[in-house]
C-alpha cells in the first residue's frame, strides 16, 4: 500500500512539473487590433482574455478552456474604515519601512548594486517579448503627400520592414502582435535578486529596527 502511495505521489509531482514547465515556455500572445480597440491575450491555447482600450464600448471578457469566466465589476463606495488600533499599528509600519528604504538609498554600495541590477532587469525583461506581427495602414489627408509617401516607402523597402502599406481609402489602423516568453522573466526576476547586497540590507534593517522612533 506504502508503495502504492509513493508511485502516486511520484506521479503527481511529475504531472505538476510537465504542467508548470509547458506553462513556463508556452508564450503568451498579445494583440492589439485599432479596429476592433481591444487588446487580447492569450495563453496556453486554453485562457484568452478580452481587454478593451480606454474609451471603447465593451467589457473585458475571460474565457478559460472556452468556458467563460465571470469577472467581478467595480463598485464606488465608501472603503472600509479599520478600527483605531490596526490603523495605528499600519501607520508605524509604513514609517518604518520609509526609513529603511531612505537609509538603503543613502548607503553608495546598495545604490551602486541595485542601479546595475535593474538596468540588467530591464534588459533582460525586454528580450523577454518579441515582436511577431506587424500591420499598419495609413492614409493621409493630401492625396499628393500619400502617393510621396507610398512610392518613397517602396523605393527604400520600410513598407515591408515595418508592415507599413499606405492606401487611398481612408484606413489608419494598427495591428500588431507580441509573445511574451515567462520563463524569460522568472529567470531574468531570479538574477536580479540573485545579485542584490543581501548582507548590506540586513545591516541597514538591523539599523532602522534599533533606532528609536522620533517623538
Amino acid at each position: 500500500m506504502s508503495v502504492t502511495w509513493v508511485l502516486v505521489a511520484i506521479s503527481c509531482i511529475g504531472l505538476i512539473a510537465v504542467v508548470l514547465g509547458a506553462a513556463l515556455l508556452s508564450p503568451v500572445v498579445v494583440t492589439f487590433d485599432s479596429a476592433s480597440r481591444k487588446v487580447r491575450i492569450r495563453w496556453l491555447a486554453m485562457v484568452d482574455y478580452l481587454l478593451p482600450v480606454p474609451a471603447a464600448a465593451g467589457r473585458s471578457r475571460l474565457s478559460i478552456a472556452g468556458k467563460p469566466i465571470g469577472l467581478p465589476t467595480r463598485q464606488a463606495g465608501k472603503k472600509a474604515q479599520q478600527p483605531e488600533g490596526a490603523a495605528r499599528k499600519s501607520r508605524r509600519l509604513r514609517r518604518r519601512l520609509r526609513r529603511f528604504l531612505y537609509r538603503c538609498l543613502r548607503d553608495s554600495t546598495i545604490r551602486r548594486v541595485l542601479l546595475k541590477q535593474l538596468v540588467d532587469l530591464w534588459k533582460r525583461l525586454w528580450r523577454s517579448a518579441v515582436l511577431t506581427r506587424l500591420r499598419t495602414g495609413v492614409c493621409l489627408a493630401d492625396p499628393g503627400l500619400n502617393g510621396m509617401l507610398a512610392g518613397a516607402l517602396a523605393q527604400t523597402g520600410w513598407d515591408h520592414r515595418l508592415g507599413l502599406r499606405v492606401n487611398f481609402v481612408d484606413d489608419n489602423s494598427l495591428f500588431c502582435e507580441i509573445r511574451v516568453h515567462p520563463h524569460r522573466i522568472v529567470k531574468a526576476f531570479l538574477f536580479f535578486l540573485s545579485g542584490l547586497p543581501y548582507k548590506a540590507i540586513f545591516k541597514n534593517w538591523r539599523a532602522t529596527s534599533q533606532a528609536r522612533p522620533h517623538s
